[in-house]
């Protein structure tokens, strides 16, 4: 077994941190793409839905994305267009009281040009899979018809949405989130 000197165990950590820092400069470079994503406007949703009554979505009528470029000196090109490729829905129950349905993320496609805008029409933000969880599942008449933790026979919830997706010149995007209520009823 051989025993490696002390000038050549300092000469391997030198090197060691040589390559390290090398490599670390080239990570911290970023396409900035010169745009970000907005969700602009949102319209035609529910502020009640019965749990008992029509289908298991609750739906926006209409939802608007903008790019928005990110300063006045920034000319982005076509490769800052964003390709959208998903979103998702957290909730948070506003009684304050037991769990919270389990996010809705759906796959979703469209093109928002460079200081442009994208709209879709009848977005699902919540789907089966929340209904049939507790706590909207409590609501359902053969489980009661009454939350557990409350005995109310309503849940108001935050609905948090967020998109996601890449610029053509492949940077991740993320809009900002808005937040809405919607009161869930028997």
């Amino acid at each position: 077994m051989r025993i490696l000197t002390r000038s050549t165990l300092l000469a391997l950590v030198a090197l060691l941190a040589v390559g390290v820092l090398a490599c670390n400069g080239h990570t911290e470079r970023t396409d900035t793409g010169g745009v970000n994503l907005q969700i602009q406007t949102f319209n035609g949703m529910p502020l009640t839905k019965s749990v008992n009554t029509g289908a298991s979505f609750v739906q926006i009528g209409t939802l608007t994305l903008r790019s928005i470029i990110l300063g006045p000196d920034i000319a982005p090109g076509e490769t800052s267009d964003i390709s959208i490729t998903t979103y998702q829905v957290t909730y948070k129950r506003l009684d304050g009281s037991g769990p919270n349905p389990p996010p809705y993320v759906n796959h979703i496609f469209g093109n928002v040009p460079v200081g442009g805008t994208a709209t879709f029409n009848n977005l699902d933000v919540m789907g089966p899979a929340q209904f049939n969880s507790r706590p909207i599942s409590d609501l359902f008449n053969e489980n009661g018809g009454f939350i557990r933790e409350t005995g109310d026979n309503f849940i108001p919830i935050e609905f948090q949405l967020t998109f996601f997706g890449k610029t053509i010149s492949g940077r991740d995007v993320a809009s900002n989130t808005v937040a809405f209520t919607i009161t869930l009823t028997q």
